[in-house]
């Protein structure tokens, strides 16, 4: 049951993809805007080879994308589960571990997000805003109200959260230029 529920949440997840925000991607993503994904990740099943497990488990990473209530995305998926665990005759329930990050984003005009975008200018010599596929710390500032951005040393072939993940050493620099930048007096 566990194969075939899988091959199930294929369209789940082709579903989510679909779901778009306002604002732009990354450079180099496979699409202009941000858009909701989600992807099985773990899979528990049996203790033996020789016995058939009574259950199983998987596990699964959902992204939301930058404005979508997270109750509402998690309740697709609860509707998408029972359906799909109907029609194929097997009991389903989901347990989140962890808490739900709910994102978060300071609005582009904000004078801190400006000043970034400046200090990031005369750093790097390109002014550029996006949202962040994946998630980081910064909604714990901008959960109590501190103007938060995030940057980071990260291209498409850094082999993120994967085995030989690197950062190249050119872009540690021009990570420090920025935050010397942004931390220089007449800055943010």
């Amino acid at each position: 049951g566990l194969v075939r529920l899988i091959c199930e949440l294929e369209s789940f997840s082709r579903h989510r993809a679909l779901r778009l925000s306002d604002l732009p991607s990354p450079p180099d993503s496979p699409v202009d805007r941000v858009w909701g994904r989600f992807t099985v990740t773990m899979l528990r099943a049996g203790e033996k080879h020789n016995a058939v497990p009574s259950e199983a488990r998987l596990g699964f990473d959902m992204r939301i994308v930058p404005g979508e209530d997270p109750e509402r995305a998690l309740e697709e998926l609860r509707s998408f589960l029972t359906d799909a665990a109907a029609r194929l005759g097997l009991e389903v329930s989901v347990e989140l571990v962890g808490e739900v990050n709910t994102g978060w984003m300071t609005p582009p005009d904000h004078p801190f997000v400006r000043e970034a975008l400046d200090a990031m200018e005369r750093a790097m010599g390109i002014r550029r805003l996006a949202a962040e596929l994946g998630g980081n710390d910064g909604y714990l500032f901008a959960s109590r109200g501190v103007p938060t951005v995030a940057i980071g040393a990260i291209r498409v072939d850094n082999n993120i959260h994967a085995p030989l993940e690197f950062v190249y050493l050119e872009d540690v620099a021009a990570l420090e230029r920025f935050i010397t930048e942004l931390l220089a007096p007449g800055g943010a």
